[in-house]
């Protein structure tokens, strides 16, 4: 009963809500209500553009590292030809 008071003086006179405060009221609440779903629309959307971007750049990791795991690989395989070519010259040269 006493949150009813606010509205009234001394029970019988309603106390000055009347239809334009209420209609404000309720327009700001639906202009914060869609501002909410815009920002949480846009919060979701970089979310997941956030993780799409986190999974390329671990797939290009993955890729970049064997790219340089297999040329690591190529070098030292021309290192131990011109090694095995070499010892070759040499025993010939004796």
């Amino acid at each position: 009963m006493i949150p009813i008071r606010v509205f009234f003086d001394n029970m019988t006179k309603f106390n000055g809500w009347s239809g334009p405060e209420t209609i404000t009221g309720v327009i700001v609440s639906l202009v914060n209500i869609i501002v909410t779903i815009v920002c949480n629309k846009k919060k979701v959307d970089a979310d997941l553009k956030a993780k799409a971007r986190i999974e390329w750049i671990q797939s290009v990791k993955e890729i970049t590292a064997n790219s340089i795991a297999s040329i690591m690989d190529l070098i030292e395989m021309e290192r131990t030809i011109l090694r095995y070519e070499r010892e070759e010259i040499l025993e010939h040269a004796n």
